[in-house]
């Protein structure tokens, strides 16, 4: 009892500047020096002789020496690793600017920051290896493999149905394939709640990600396009006329539904999913009107899947483009790059589709949909009352069409006025786009 208490206050009377100096280091080096000493001495059989000659305090005066050498080595080795990992550090530092594969570096510069005078931020991405992407790829979140196995039947499905793009409407019919196609990709939007993602939406080259209010909301307009292929087979299977009334009600629920799913994940958990994205304005533009596009398209009711399934494809390829960004598994840009050659050769395809199906509703469609997004993004019109409006439009604008949707005779030329309509629209959608661009854009300082 003796041998472990007079150390201690030795330590606590006989070193008390060194200890005050470095007090963790001072104790913890101390400690580890005196233990094996008082413990030998505690065993039986390894007795290590104590001096008889000594005082008391000369042992205690002993053992305070040793503790102040074990305070004063402790230092010394962590100024040695301090000065370590300095040069570590500047050594990597060198390494990343002298890089032999500059493809690999890229730096965002995020509207978000440089609005308000920050500077460009810089991610490094490397390639990952395919062990690394396949461990960050499989998961045991999806222990079952529904998601892969859901995934990769879309894949196969979605080349299928594109490469029967033109008047066979890719394929698509009143039929139980039909519907079971239209199951399994909606199994695979509501089997991404098998995996746990951040709640908030990340800043920066990180904005492309997934969360869980987007995945909610790509969930939903999803559903939203599926249920219009539904509504349509089951329209040719009972041989019903076309009802437009149920187009609105879908596209009106949709976004009460989004709405709802918006306020569930609080203040923290909202983004607006273009507008806060880290992208130059054009393409955030480009992207916003898109969404709207899709809006308009499915207000106005075509009988045709293909042009709603480029809709689901879309969004299920984009929901996975994001999910490969969260994990870093592509870079910030291709992403970006990716979903807006997607956006685009959509509309294209969307372009073709209309234009052998249902002369002059591309120009109908592009008209009202530019309409809308000019009176959304330029003027800030409220969602509900824009497209309560916007319903009220296409329900006469449809009847300028011939048929199959509109009342024109047979061989009648549709409303005259809709190309330059239509090319009106457009300029007014570029003149929105270079008002609402940001300030930083237009030499001006904020």
């Amino acid at each position: 009892m003796v041998l472990v208490v007079v150390p201690i206050v030795a330590l606590a009377f006989l070193a008390p500047v060194r200890i005050a100096a470095q007090p963790r280091e001072a104790v913890g080096a101390a400690v580890h020096v005196l233990a094996p000493k008082v413990i030998l001495r505690m065993q039986p059989s390894r007795m290590i002789p104590a001096d008889d000659d000594a005082t008391p305090l000369e042992e205690v005066q002993a053992y305070a020496s040793i503790a102040e050498q074990a305070a004063a080595l402790t230092i010394e080795l962590r100024e040695r690793r301090a000065k370590q990992a300095a040069v570590d550090a500047r050594e990597a530092a060198k390494k990343a600017f002298v890089d032999k594969e500059p493809a690999a570096t890229e730096v965002i510069s995020s509207p978000l920051t440089s609005a308000s005078g920050g500077a460009a931020r810089p991610e490094r991405w490397k390639r990952p290896s395919l062990k690394k992407a396949y461990r960050l790829l499989v998961t045991r979140e999806d222990s079952f493999s529904a998601h892969k196995l859901l995934g990769s039947f879309c894949v196969v499905h979605t080349a299928f149905r594109l490469a029967r793009v033109g008047p066979a409407d890719m394929g698509f019919g009143p039929t139980l394939t039909t519907l079971a196609c239209i199951s399994v990709h909606g199994a695979l939007s509501l089997s991404s709640f098998l995996f746990r993602i951040p709640l908030q939406r990340r800043g920066g080259a990180l904005s492309y990600g997934m969360w869980t209010e987007y995945r909610l909301q790509s969930i939903i307009f999803t559903l939203r396009s599926l249920a219009m292929m539904v509504l349509i087979c089951v329209e040719g299977v009972l041989g019903l006329r076309p009802n437009y009334y149920v187009n609105a009600a879908i596209l009106f629920a949709s976004m009460a539904a989004s709405d709802v799913c918006s306020r569930s994940v609080g203040a923290k958990g909202r983004s607006r999913t273009v507008r806060d994205l880290d992208a130059p304005h054009a393409t955030r533009l480009l992207f916003s009107i898109m969404q709207i596009q899709t809006s308009s398209a499915l207000l106005l009711g075509q009988r045709r899947f293909s042009m709603h399934f480029i809709f689901v494809l879309v969004m299920q390829f984009n929901a996975f483009l994001m999910t490969l960004r969260r994990k870093k598994l592509v870079p910030y840009r291709a992403a970006v790059t990716i979903y807006a050659a997607m956006t685009v050769i959509g509309s294209s395809i969307v372009f073709y589709e209309t234009s052998i199906s249902q002369p002059g509703l591309f120009l109908v469609g592009n008209t009202l949909g530019n309409t809308a997004a000019a009176l959304r993004i330029g003027c800030s019109a409220p969602k509900y009352l824009l497209w309560l409006l916007m319903a009220v439009v296409t329900h006469f604008a449809r009847q300028t069409l011939p048929p199959p949707m509109g009342l024109l005779q047979p061989g009648a030329q549709s409303f005259a006025y809709w190309p330059a309509l239509a090319v009106l629209s457009n300029l007014v959608i570029l003149a929105v786009g270079w008002r609402t661009r940001p300030a930083s854009a237009s030499g001006q300082t904020t």
